[in-house]
């Protein structure tokens, strides 16, 4: 008795179920890319309470917060390491800490290689950028100032957030609430910025006023001249402690555009701490995060701030002395 023949598909059939697992793919794959960046976020969030809970340990060894940097005079500068560094032994381990020589500074060969070592727990993962030639960059900046970042080598006095160059503040120093307090908050790395113009007039501004106007009206001709450098290189190097390596100022609000003359959005530095300062920023807080940026709390809690939040508010929230710049009116 003959048995009948398998019967295969026939290529129209076959033609209709790829069309089918091409739909159920197309259909499918926003869910796993939303899927896919929750988890990111939810690992950038784990950072930076973890970045908290380093700080936090760091001010309870040593009775204060650790300075952004501490420059001084000629010949040469030794201690431009970064907040990061000094919290090496809670976010990389002593094995890390103990390689970096503090005598001879990061730009020594003494310290090259362990400057290049990647942390992940500086970086988000949903920054595809992590090296940038021999170093690595960091996605959280430390609060370092409105634009007022460093009066300078001959200046007086702190700025008004929880970092600076030579300032080391305490907790008695939070007049406000902790939970409303920035000390961190999402940058971007590979971040350019103009740098060196020699003066902006309008950026120049260090009073409280200035918390309660719309601030930096920016003469725009001061820095699409030509005559600022730009430099693609912001926060390529979580072992610097300069402004534009390792902090963020509040001068505009997250994710905030400022255009140089060719299009590009750019931060401003008008005047780098390794000139000697004084030092004026606008430094903005980026995030690849839709509609904000995560920032985390000197309470130790991290939440999303609206990329719309009203400009001095997101000022006053930047300084830990609200009574001095009237922030019970906010």
């Amino acid at each position: 008795m003959k048995l009948p023949s398998a019967r295969g598909f026939t290529l129209i059939e076959m033609m209709i179920a790829m069309v089918v697992v091409a739909i159920l793919m197309a259909l499918l794959l926003p869910f796993i890319q939303r899927a896919r960046e929750s988890a990111r976020r939810t690992q950038c969030l784990s950072n930076m309470k973890e970045l908290g809970n380093a700080l936090f340990q760091y001010v309870s060894d040593q009775g204060v917060f650790p300075p952004s940097l501490t420059p001084h005079a000629s010949p040469n500068w030794l201690d431009q390491l970064s907040i990061n560094v000094r919290l090496l032994p809670e976010i990389a381990g002593q094995e890390t800490y103990n390689a970096f020589n503090f005598s001879a500074g990061f730009p020594t060969w003494a310290n090259r290689t362990v400057s290049g070592v990647v942390i992940n727990g500086l970086l988000c993962p949903s920054d595809p950028n992590k090296k940038f030639g021999n170093f690595s960059g960091t996605n959280y900046g430390w609060c370092m100032g409105d634009w007022s970042v460093w009066s300078g080598l001959n200046g007086s006095g702190p700025n008004r957030s929880a970092f600076g160059p030579n300032q080391s503040i305490r907790w008695a120093d939070f007049t406000g609430f902790r939970g409303n307090t920035i000390i961190l908050a999402e940058v971007k790395t590979g971040q350019p910025y103009l740098t060196d113009c020699g003066g902006l007039s309008k950026l120049n501004e260090a009073s409280v006023d200035a918390y309660r106007v719309p601030l930096i009206s920016i003469n725009t001709s001061e820095y699409t001249n030509g005559k600022c450098i730009l430099r693609t290189d912001g926060h390529t190097r979580w072992f610097d402690g300069s402004v534009h390596q390792t902090g963020f100022t509040t001068a505009w609000p997250p994710n905030f555009v400022t255009n140089n003359a060719n299009g590009i959005d750019v931060d401003l530095v008008d005047k780098r701490e390794i000139l000697g300062g004084p030092t004026f920023a606008a430094i903005t807080s980026r995030s690849y995060h839709d509609g904000g940026a995560n920032v985390l709390y000197a309470d130790g809690s991290v939440r999303k701030v609206t990329s719309k939040i009203y400009l001095p508010t997101w000022r006053v929230i930047g300084t830990p002395a609200w009574d001095e710049v009237g922030g019970d009116s906010y």
